[in-house]
């Protein structure tokens, strides 16, 4: 052989060699996921489970048989939210009032309860994935429009806080400030 046609062996070898099946993660970053169907989006799963606390004490706590006996106060084709005050009752509703939700890994939000009919509320949302998110939500856009729905570079998204999987709420009244200095 001539060192051109080694050469050129040479070429084929290494390009056949770097040239491999794609692996399974590769697919997953090509394309995501699609939803899962509309009819799932009605069945509450099983393994929702949440602890309540009311002022110290523990009440009962909101599961899927809760939920599923409770009607949505916002609803969407992907999403459902309760109100925390309409699963807790006029608790969460007081004035003064605070809803923390705690995650699992010791997060919190606090929450405070409206001031006004306009103002956000605590709410607890299922999609239709059956993740549970509890939040601020704005009752006249609870679900604000997100990817694909925004416009391209105007997708402010939710501009509310969020605490994905909580496992306990906490309904309290906060205490007044202290003052700091006392007048003379």
């Amino acid at each position: 052989m001539t060192r051109r046609s080694l050469g050129s062996v040479a070429v084929v070898l290494a390009l056949a060699s770097a040239c491999s099946k794609p692996s399974e993660t590769t697919d997953a970053k090509r394309s995501p996921k699609p939803p899962p169907p509309a009819a799932s989006s009605e069945a509450i799963p099983a393994s929702v489970h949440l602890d309540v606390e009311v002022d110290g004490a523990p009440v009962a706590a909101i599961d899927a048989a809760r939920l599923a006996a409770s009607k949505p106060d916002f609803l969407d084709d992907d999403h459902r939210a309760w109100r925390i005050a309409t699963l807790i009752g006029p608790a969460a509703s007081r004035p003064g009032a605070v809803v923390a939700a705690v995650g699992d890994k010791g997060l919190s939000l606090d929450m405070p309860a409206p001031g006004g009919p306009k103002d956000p509320v605590p709410a607890l949302s299922l999609n239709r994935r059956g993740e549970i998110v509890v939040g601020l939500v704005a009752p006249d856009a609870p679900f604000p429009d997100w990817h694909g729905r925004g416009g391209r570079l105007s997708r402010p998204g939710d501009p509310l806080p969020h605490l994905a999987a909580p496992t306990k709420l906490r309904v309290y009244v906060a205490a007044a400030p202290v003052a700091s200095g006392t007048p003379q």
